[in-house]
């Protein structure tokens, strides 16, 4: 049981990436967390893949060996049910939603899927960040969402949330 409730954002011992790839936006999630020096496990998640930037690439969450704190989910949104799934089988309590196209789309049975996602992340304990999130930027922890980002973690935090409503 963790100290605090937020214990897997802040303090992550393992990072799932689903959707990761070795080309492509799918490499923009691993690639910071190595470049960064992220001192947890980091776990690549595709089925398309057996290995991705010379680690051992899994077909689904489930699937991993070790405990996973944190998945960033880069998949199509149509996956995510599916994903959180995986997750509350794995006992995941984060999972960060890079995946886009739900109630900011506008269309009805996107923000239907949004509120079902939200719906079962909450019957399964798992905590969310997103969707459509960049993500988290924290040094400290050798956590970032972009490569190219400072190593050294400075005096300020910003916490930021922004939410577009369309008309």
């Amino acid at each position: 049981m963790s100290a605090h409730p937020l214990e897997e954002l802040l303090h992550p011992r393992s990072i799932a990436v689903v959707g990761a790839s070795n080309t492509g936006r799918g490499m923009g999630f691993v690639s910071p967390l190595l470049e960064l020096g992220f001192k947890g496990d980091i776990y690549p998640v595709n089925p398309k893949y057996t290995e991705i930037m010379g680690m051992k690439a899994y077909p689904r969450v489930r699937d991993i060996p070790g405990h996973v704190d944190y998945v960033i989910s880069s998949i199509p949104a149509a996956g995510v049910m599916s994903l959180l799934d995986d997750c509350a089988e794995k006992g995941v309590k984060l999972v960060h939603l890079f995946t886009a196209r739900f109630s900011e789309t506008g269309r009805k049975d996107a923000a239907q899927l949004e509120q079902d996602i939200l719906k079962k992340a909450r019957e399964s304990g798992i905590r969310l960040i997103g969707p459509n999130c960049m993500g988290i930027y924290y040094p400290a922890m050798g956590i970032s969402f972009n490569s190219g980002m400072p190593r050294e973690a400075g005096s300020v935090g910003v916490v930021s949330q922004n939410h577009l409503v369309v008309g």
